[in-house]
């Protein structure tokens, strides 16, 4: 009895001086919108950044973007999202290549993940940060004056 006391205890300190390297650590950064332009009486462009807040190193997995707009700014219209080519600092693998608008007032940007620890974009914390990329969002009616209200 006293030696599964003995072992069970070296087992429970032992985990425990583990324990705290096994935790991740939570990320603080945000999402900036930059340089937006009205380029043509349908077409609307921005710049995504991603910035780190924390003083921890950042890489990125992966990242699922949700982007909420003024659905009235569309003037009856069909919205389409794309992406400027060569546009994002992120790594290839997960630079954004898609963004579904068959939600109203919502896009969604689905995330392009890295398999392995060490693959993934490494977050800047200088401003803006590291840009996600140019979202070019085209409507098939000119937008009226109504403001996009852009928000994450």
């Amino acid at each position: 009895m006293k030696n599964k006391f003995l072992l069970c205890s070296m087992f429970l300190l032992i985990v425990g001086l583990f324990a705290t390297f096994s935790y991740s650590q939570t990320p603080t950064f945000n999402y900036v919108i930059a340089n937006d332009v009205q380029t043509a009486a349908n077409v609307y462009e921005f710049d995504i950044y991603l910035l780190r807040t924390g003083t921890n190193v950042f890489q990125l997995f992966g990242a699922q973007i949700g982007i909420n707009y003024n659905p009235s700014m569309l003037n009856g219209g069909t919205f389409t999202a794309t992406w400027a080519t060569g546009s994002s600092q992120l790594n290839a693998a997960q630079a954004p290549n898609s963004g579904n608008t068959g939600t109203s007032g919502l896009i969604k940007i689905a995330p392009r993940t890295v398999t392995n620890f060490g693959d993934g974009s490494i977050i800047s914390n200088v401003a803006p940060g590291t840009k996600v990329g140019r979202l070019i969002l085209t409507s098939s009616n000119p937008f009226n004056a109504q403001k996009a209200n852009i928000a994450f």
